[in-house]
């Protein structure tokens, strides 16, 4: 379910999906952003933001500010200053439509939500289930990732493929919750494959928007959702 109903409708067949053998030959992003992820700072950060991390000498890392802007989300998320209008506000929501994403959760299972990510490119999350989670822990294990940078990296990748259920034209492959475990991995790693073929800026653009996304769905069922739902 799309919260965007103008928005273009993914096809529901994954026929056509085929791993590109390079990025797309059009510009994904235009040069100014460019120039934002160049520096490492995910293009979705404000001026206001990237400065406040600059001063706590997140400049030159990505996955550092990216993370230090999850943990900002997450503290709104759970500020008991604030009444559960006010956090879903900041994120654009009235009641209503948080109502929509816990009933799409609550009944189908998955909530979609159509996100631009240029002019002509837009690209569809999905939620991610509990089984998705379960993999990514496994795999964590199996990886033994001493290095945070590694980590980072490996989850935020993981993450991605998890979540990305269209990118411009390409549908990519279902992860049915009661697929046999070897087509659901199958599935999932034809979309990572797809997700590393991604330039860097719009690899950390896509992180940017998947973290909004899902802090937008922490606020939703945050303190306070169940006098509403």
């Amino acid at each position: 379910m799309d919260s965007q109903a103008g928005s273009p409708q993914p096809s529901s067949s994954t026929a056509g999906f085929t791993r590109p053998n390079r990025p797309p030959a059009q510009p994904l992003i235009d040069p100014a952003l460019m120039a934002q992820a160049a520096a490492s700072i995910p293009p979705e950060l404000s001026s206001a933001e990237a400065r406040a991390l600059a001063t706590e000498g997140i400049n030159g890392d990505g996955d550092a500010a990216l993370s230090a802007q999850q943990e900002r989300d997450a503290a709104r998320a759970k500020d008991p200053a604030l009444t559960y209008e006010d956090r879903i506000k900041e994120f654009g929501m009235s009641v209503p439509q948080a109502l929509e994403i816990i009933d799409s959760l609550a009944v189908k299972g998955d909530w979609r939500e159509d996100v631009q990510v240029s002019k002509t490119i837009s690209a569809t999350f999905s939620t991610r289930s509990a089984r998705f989670n379960s993999y990514l822990a496994n795999q964590i294990d199996i990886a033994d990732v001493k290095k945070v940078g590694k980590l980072n990296q490996l989850m935020v990748e993981m993450q991605i493929a998890g979540s990305l259920a269209r990118y411009g034209e390409h549908t990519m492959p279902e992860l049915p919750d009661n697929a046999p475990e070897d087509l659901w991995v199958k599935a999932l790693d034809k979309r990572r494959d797809f997700v590393q073929l991604f330039p860097s800026p719009v690899f950390l653009m896509l992180a940017n928007k998947l973290s909004k996304f899902d802090a937008k769905l922490i606020v939703v069922f945050s303190e306070g959702y169940e006098a509403n739902f």
